[in-house]
């Protein structure tokens, strides 16, 4: 267990990173990752001495955010939006440029967002991704395909608004 505990702690930035982007939050994000631990503690007696602790631990964060989902799903807030001061101190450390970018991920399907976040924030090959996530690679490329496009329209939409504006 001591070597899985040191792929854990090696493991943690990639983790924090990918789930504050998830999220959109600091604190939702490591909150995130404290589940995913515990979970991934409670589970390792399965491990096989194959297993790539990477994987198996954003499989296990993903298959958390699936799980809430489907709970969201199933008891909708009707539709109102709760942000918190939290949230606004994120974005204030956010460099200007980039509230653009981090607006549009918050847009995104979770299924696109999940999948490019993997492939272009945590450099995760396609195949890595799939498995990462439990579905085929065709199936990935499609939503990552997806995100980029609606990503790619509404950053330059929001360029070309912010540029009308000026003049």
């Amino acid at each position: 267990m001591d070597n899985y505990q040191q792929f854990f702690i090696d493991t943690l930035p990639y983790l924090r990173r990918y789930a504050r982007a998830y999220t959109g939050d600091v604190l939702s994000g490591d909150s995130l990752v404290r589940r995913t631990i515990e979970c991934a503690h409670s589970l390792i007696n399965y491990l096989q001495d194959d297993t790539d602790i990477a994987i198996w631990l954003f499989s296990i964060m993903h298959n958390i955010t699936l799980e809430e989902r489907k709970e969201t799903e199933n008891h909708p807030d009707n539709g109102v939006l709760d942000i918190d001061s939290s949230d606004m101190t994120l974005l204030e450390d956010i460099d200007p440029e980039d509230i653009d970018i981090v607006t549009a991920l918050a847009h995104l399907p979770a299924e696109q967002k999940e999948t490019f976040l993997l492939v272009s924030l945590e450099r995760f090959t396609y195949e890595e991704a799939s498995q990462i996530l439990n579905i085929p690679v065709g199936t990935l490329i499609l939503r990552l395909n997806s995100a980029r496009k609606y990503l790619i329209k509404r950053l330059l939409t929001d360029e070309f608004a912010e540029v009308r504006a000026a003049q």
